[in-house]
Order: structure tokens, then C-alpha cells, then sequence
């Protein structure tokens, strides 16, 4: 039309077909790469979603599972420590008995945020299930492990839950450390942990424990 005045909406010119055909395909193209590319967002916000625990939006255990198995070959061959803390948030249902199961579900997004803010990218945590999280710590000895538990313990003494300021919880560590061997595995290193934290709730709770400090014997006559 620019070129010709003869030439008008209704021409068969061979451009203007060639036009009307390139916007077309042009139009289908752009439609088909759109849509592509919504599939791929809502497939990485799917795999996102899958791997977080609903409520407080870290990484669920399943997650946290896949990647530890990863981390325990690698120390394994690097012959370099790891640590496990588990960590149970004390009295959880008086929290929940007592102030609403609103208040027990701040309690737990608050302790997530906490384990988030205490590890460093390299390291792994998770809501292990119900009031109970787990974190792995990469390249990590007791002592430094030690320091890492006794770093949240505190920040969570600190903790007030909003729906009712005057409320406030503790928490118990249990940890233990260790590098691992062709005869160790990592529901080994769990456990662990976990036969440490059941420990300090027979002792009281309310603390930050290593392994060694209740079984030091028995792995000393397991070695």
C-alpha cells in the first residue's frame, strides 16, 4: 500500500498474502512459545512447592533425604566430619493446649526462620515432622556443631509469639558428629542424633547436648 495506490485491503498482491501469512505463523509462534514458556514457571514453582513443608516454608524431610544421602558419600570419600542436629521444640502441645494451635504454628515458623538464618548455604535443614527439624552441617566438627546448636538455642529463648507476647518456648539439641565410614550410614548419623535429643529429654530438656555426653562409653567399646 505504500508502494502502490492500486494496491488495497482487499488485493491479491503477492506481498501482501506473504504478509497476512507471515503474521499469522508469527502470531501462532509467539502463542506457542508463551504458553511453553508458563509451563515451564509453573513446573519449577510445582517442584518448588513440592520440596517445601507447607507450614513453615523450608525444605521438607523427603527433600532434605535426598540431598543428605549426596552429602553423606561425599564426606565419606573426603574422610571429613559431618554433624546432624536434631532439634524438638519442649512441651510443644502445652503450646498448643494452651494457647491454640495458631500459636504453635507461629512457634514453629519462627524456630524455621531461626535454622535459616543460623547455616550457611552449603548446610541443610528441614521440619523433619511435627515439632521435630533436622539440620545437617557440611564439613562440620563437634565443637563447631556445638557452636552452631548453642547459636539457635539461644536466638530461640528469644522468641515471642505474637498472639500471645508474654509466651516464650526453649528448645533441645542433640548432636552428634562424626566422619563417616564404609560401615556408617546416614540413618546412622540420625539416629544418633536422635538417641541424643530422646537423652536430654529424660534429663530435663531445655539444653544443647553432644553424643558423647550420655553414650562416650558405649562408643568407645564399639570401636
Amino acid at each position: 500500500a505504500l508502494f502502490s495506490a492500486d494496491i488495497s485491503l482487499f488485493s491479491q498482491s503477492f506481498a501482501q498474502s506473504a504478509t497476512f501469512i507471515t503474521l499469522i505463523l508469527l502470531l501462532f509462534i509467539s502463542g506457542a512459545g508463551f504458553l511453553l514458556i508458563m509451563y515451564e514457571k509453573a513446573d519449577q514453582k510445582t517442584k518448588a512447592l513440592a520440596s517445601l513443608d507447607y507450614l513453615t516454608h523450608i525444605p521438607n524431610r523427603r527433600f532434605f533425604m535426598d540431598k543428605a544421602y549426596g552429602y553423606f558419600e561425599r564426606h565419606r570419600i573426603a574422610e571429613k566430619p559431618m554433624s546432624v542436629l536434631f532439634i524438638d521444640i519442649d512441651f510443644f502441645k502445652r503450646i498448643n493446649d494452651q494457647f491454640g494451635h495458631l500459636a504453635g504454628d507461629e512457634a514453629l515458623k519462627q524456630l524455621a526462620k531461626i535454622l535459616q538464618e543460623s547455616i550457611r548455604p552449603t548446610d541443610l535443614c528441614c521440619r523433619y515432622g511435627g515439632e521435630e527439624f533436622l539440620v545437617l552441617l557440611n564439613e562440620t566438627s563437634e565443637e563447631h556443631a556445638m557452636i552452631v546448636g548453642k547459636r539457635i538455642y539461644e536466638n530461640a529463648k528469644e522468641i515471642n509469639i505474637e498472639r500471645n507476647p508474654k509466651q516464650s518456648f526453649t528448645i533441645s539439641v542433640g548432636i552428634y558428629s562424626g566422619i563417616p565410614t564404609e560401615n556408617d550410614t546416614l540413618e546412622k548419623f540420625i539416629d544418633k542424633s536422635d538417641q541424643t535429643l530422646y537423652r536430654i529429654k529424660e534429663s530435663g530438656r531445655n539444653r544443647v547436648a553432644l553424643f558423647k555426653e550420655f553414650f562416650e562409653e558405649e562408643e568407645n567399646d564399639g570401636k
